[in-house]
């Protein structure tokens, strides 16, 4: 399976790196810029082209998308040669990208894909439903829309949908995935997880280059030490892995810190009019791309970059009327005010509604969310309790100090604090307030805790570069003039350190070991602690826990399911019972199931031969109503799967757990006159329909 899993994290980086490092050469680019940015870029590029292909009705396959995406930039690029390039961008050294890739992808091999019972566990949370089937569905139907987006897409699914219904939702995510699966062949929980390993171990890293490079300028130290820093984070990306499966936010706010380095470039002393113009074409593109992974990076970018504007505003004004001129405070005071009344216009959109009115509960007072915020445990008391990342911590703290005495970098702690003064009052309040500055990110701490992460990794950089600074000079000064100082020796051993002291597991320290657990303790899923806890020695095991669920979907099912696939092929309807866990099978396996959700029957838009077959397929041999019901879907199988524990799983999360709306499926067995069984597997049953 790791071959497979190579090949289809390969697939993913070709189709995220090649047509965006094209556009973006075409654009003007150097070379190591293109590359840090392109997954941006080449997401965007991919939606565009598959949404006017769904708009002109046509089957999107990998090569019809991946064609054009690659070819239209490369004959601009080619075109475009001998113009001016843009040489007012920091420049970014050939080896730093891969520095950083190096240093995320181990990380994240050895954080997150080692620790995966195998590399196709499911993560089994309430929104897996809706991202299985809408990949799944993309990859039967050829379309790569976020318009129109449900998980019965091809005109055959879409003939047989319980509860017809179809709108916008930003997809770009599903349609990458959408497409590596085509070109591979790979499951969709591989290409999942394949799809978490390369935004949050390879994307990110190389976003946060351009990012950094803005933020430094042409102090390179603190841009080197920002390739260890930026996956040293546990609160992102590495904590939104096991939260819960919000896939495409994650991989926007993964691919953000791009579009805020190129968004910086704008901002270059004295560019000319085509270097500008370009730059902002770039940026406006990487908006696309945001803006279809989730909306919310919109947000999240500009609150790291209003305090970025707002500083180079009142320079450019103090330079224009004078320092401390009444004028110039009076231009960054009207553009804040602006900035505010445009958040509080998008608040109020009909469009937004639903993410903001969204509510996650109070979970702590202001003081515990004071110490939460200096440890870089934004969410302790509503998420899984990671150790405080102590050393990291101090390093932002440092960074703080001495980005406040810098005019250059005096924007930075602002960005910070913007964003933790936002999580404090997402955490501490239930007013409205907190739908205000949180609602875009649904009032979720774990997705505000990725922008102040983000937020706080120049930071790190700063105070780590200041460390280093600072040790040199003080093995200088130990040295004096009888031996030589070896800067590069004091830098190993400091990131050295780093990393041991922040990536440590957890242990056990003689003297302090705890009492061993019973027999029966064990049995019940009781685990011995630690005796010395850290902070990544817990996500490891978080990791490990949570991809280890087996409700609503154990693994003799998911092999049922597999074997049901073999014996039907993928274009038969399978009649199923979603609440026992069997809605999961048309995204894992493929399996045409008739329900693919545990939500919406009852609904006004349910049809009447959903409604027949869930209440009254037992009955098919004696009710002829049924027996058209279940020809007019053109269904030949009913599956059944183990519903046992399904009452436990997340089904029932909202509430949603109501078997009795399925008593007419749910209820056939062996004896039940109308069905033949044709595998079987424990009180796992596949049924031919006779009747």
């Amino acid at each position: 399976m790791w071959l497979e899993f190579a090949m289809v994290v390969a697939t993913f980086m070709l189709v995220l790196m090649v047509p965006g490092y094209l556009l973006l050469r075409a654009f003007g680019f150097p070379r190591a810029w293109a590359a840090c940015s392109a997954p941006l870029l080449s997401t965007s590029l991919l939606c565009i082209l598959g949404q006017l292909l769904a708009w002109a009705h046509v089957e999107a396959s990998p090569l019809l998308v991946l064609g054009p995406a690659t070819a239209l930039p490369l004959v601009a690029m080619l075109a475009g040669r001998g113009r001016v390039r843009n040489a007012k961008l920091p420049d970014i050294p050939w080896w730093l990208p891969l520095v950083y890739v190096a240093v995320g992808a181990f990380a994240g091999l050895n954080l997150f894909l080692m620790h995966l019972p195998s590399l196709d566990s499911l993560f089994q949370a309430y929104d897996a439903t809706q991202h299985l089937n809408e990949i799944q569905a993309m990859v039967d139907s050829g379309r790569y829309s976020s318009l129109g987006v449900s998980t019965y897409l091809s005109a055959a699914d879409q003939a047989i949908d319980p509860t017809p219904g179809a709108g916008f939702y930003p997809s770009a995510w599903h349609i990458i995935c959408a497409i590596v699966v085509r070109l591979t062949g790979a499951g969709v929980p591989i290409a999942i997880n394949a799809s978490e390993y390369v935004f949050a171990a390879v994307a990110f890293p190389l976003a946060m280059v351009p990012f950094l490079a803005m933020v430094f300028g042409k102090v390179r130290r603190p841009l080197v030490f920002g390739a260890v820093v930026c996956v040293s984070f546990v609160m992102f990306p590495w904590a939104l892995l096991i939260f819960g499966p919000t896939y495409p936010n994650m991989a926007g706010f993964c691919v953000l810190p791009s579009a805020l380095g190129i968004f910086m470039c704008l901002a270059s002393p004295e560019p000319s009019k085509e270097e500008w113009a370009r730059t902002l074409a770039a940026f406006v593109f990487s908006l696309v791309g945001l803006a279809l992974l989730h909306p919310n990076t919109l947000f999240s970018a500009a609150v790291i970059l209003i305090p970025f504007c707002a500083s180079r505003l009142l320079r450019w004004s103090e330079e224009k009327h004078g320092i401390r001129s009444p004028r110039a405070i009076a231009d960054v005071a009207i553009f804040l005010v602006a900035c505010a009344g445009l958040w509080y216009a998008c608040y109020r959109l009909p469009f937004f509604a639903g993410i903001v009115d969204h509510t996650w509960p109070q979970y702590a007072r202001p003081f515990q969310e004071f110490v939460n915020i200096l440890g870089l445990v934004y969410a302790f008391h509503l998420f899984n309790e990671f150790m405080v990342q102590a050393v990291l911590g101090l390093l932002v703290v440092v960074g703080i100090v001495r980005a406040l005495n810098s005019e250059e970098h005096r924007w930075l702690p602002f960005s910070y604090l913007l964003i933790c003064v936002i999580i404090m009052i997402n955490a501490t309040s239930d007013e409205t307030l907190k739908h205000v500055l949180a609602g875009f990110w649904y009032t979720d701490v774990m997705r505000l805790s990725a922008v102040a992460c983000i937020a706080a990794i120049p930071l790190a950089a700063f105070g780590f570069d200041w460390v280093y600074e600072n040790s040199v000079r003080a093995v200088r000064r130990y040295n004096g003039d009888a031996r030589e100082t070896h800067s590069r020796a004091i830098a190993a051993v400091l990131v050295a350190g780093f990393v041991v002291i922040n990536f440590m597991p957890s242990f056990d320290l003689s003297g302090l070991h705890q009492k061993s657990i019973t027999a029966a303790e064990a049995a019940a899923g009781q685990k011995q602690e630690r005796s010395v806890r850290t902070t990544f020695g817990d996500y490891r095991e978080y990791v490990t826990e949570t991809y280890s669920y087996a409700v609503p979907l154990s693994q003799q099912e998911v092999a049922f399911l597999k074997a049901v696939r073999d014996e039907v092929g993928n274009g038969s309807v399978v009649v199923n019972d979603p609440m026992d866990g069997s809605f999961l099978g048309y995204g894992i396996t493929g399996v045409r199931c008739y329900y693919r959700n545990f939500v919406g029957v009852g609904d006004d838009n349910e049809t009447a031969q959903s409604v027949l077959i869930r209440q009254h397929l037992n009955e098919i041999s004696s009710n002829d109503e049924v027996r058209q019901a279940v020809s007019s879907i053109g269904a030949q199988y009913v599956m059944i799967l183990n519903e046992q524990d399904s009452e436990g799983s997340f089904i029932n999360l909202r509430k949603d757990y109501h078997p009795e709306y399925f008593s007419g499926i749910s209820s056939i067995t062996d004896d039940t006159p109308g069905f033949e069984v044709v595998l079987q597997d424990g009180p796992l049953r596949l049924y031919r329909i006779t009747g």
